[in-house]
């Protein structure tokens, strides 16, 4: 029902990653930047509490809560995500959806920043966008063997013209269509509410 593991994980350690910058750019880069300092600041935050996450590993959604997710726009994904499906699920369908899609990323990220190893990311640089309020922001994954693996992240600014996640883009597989073609299919079979049902079910037992 979701991304492969090792794809959504590549790219959630990617922005879990020490991240350097390869090249400058003359155009905006606030949303590089935000990324950057995003990864900067979780990775220490994991760094300052490593004793403490070894006896409690809920620390680390706790650190993940409080720095990353500020910097995902869950309701623009979850309306990305369910595509037609969005406009036809009533509010209280539409909130409870994005409660769930929010916990099973968080759970997901959480995880991966365990299986962290060090890696490496390169920075490319920035390219003008069509829609000054979208950027793309570029980086490839230095793995250890293999293979360097390309990791893009989609940004919007939001009305109050801050920069907000809203796909991640892993090896020309993007995290948002990949959802979208499972639920377009899971949708006709059990129904919106059968949908949260799933999702809420996984989220409980811990599932990715």
């Amino acid at each position: 029902m979701i991304l492969s593991r090792r794809v959504f994980i590549a790219a959630l350690l990617a922005l879990g990653s020490s991240l350097s910058l390869q090249a400058a750019s003359t155009v905006d880069e606030s949303a590089m930047n935000l990324v950057k300092t995003t990864s900067d600041e979780v990775l220490a935050a994991i760094k300052d509490n490593s004793e403490k996450i070894k006896s409690d590993p809920k620390i680390v959604n706790a650190l993940v809560e409080k720095i990353v997710l500020p910097h995902i726009d869950f309701q623009t994904m979850s309306k990305l995500v369910l595509a037609v499906n969005w406009r036809k699920a009533t509010a209280v369908q539409q909130a409870a959806f994005t409660q769930e899609f929010r916990e099973l990323l968080v759970r997901t990220y959480s995880k991966s920043l365990g299986e962290y190893d060090g890696q490496k990311v390169s920075y490319f640089p920035m390219r003008p966008e069509t829609d000054p309020k979208e950027a793309l922001v570029r980086t490839e994954i230095q793995a250890k063997s293999g293979m360097p693996i390309p990791v893009a992240y989609r940004l919007r600014k939001n009305e109050q013209g801050t920069w907000k996640i809203i796909d991640v883009v892993i090896d020309e597989v993007s995290l948002v269509t990949n959802y979208r073609n499972t639920f377009a299919q899971d949708v006709p079979r059990v129904g919106i509410d059968g949908l949260i049902k799933q999702l809420r079910q996984s989220n409980a037992e811990g599932g990715v």
